[in-house]
């Protein structure tokens, strides 16, 4: 939390790059400029359009579970191969 001029409060939310610490924000914006229109709206209902200056986005209970269990993992899962989707090949 930091302070306003006018004396209120103003909480600071945690940015989508503050998820990946290990990366650099470059390498978190190429995988951002890789996800689907689908993955993309997630991340903006989430933290807005300004990723830099995240607001609270409220999610229902079933796209906080997709962002948090499926998006974010995958998210991590480019970063490790550099940017770089892998096809997932089920038995």
């Amino acid at each position: 939390k930091r302070m306003l001029k006018n004396g209120g409060l103003r909480i600071k939310y945690k940015t989508i790059y503050e998820n990946f610490i290990e990366y650099n924000k470059e390498e978190v914006d190429y995988v951002i400029s890789n996800l689907s229109y689908e993955d993309l709206e997630l991340i903006r209902m989430r933290y807005g359009e300004d990723l830099d200056n995240p607001v609270f986005g409220k999610l229902t209970k079933e796209q906080s579970t997709k962002f948090y269990y499926s998006l974010l993992p995958r998210m991590k899962t480019m970063l490790k191969n550099n940017g770089k989707t892998k096809k997932l090949i089920k038995k």
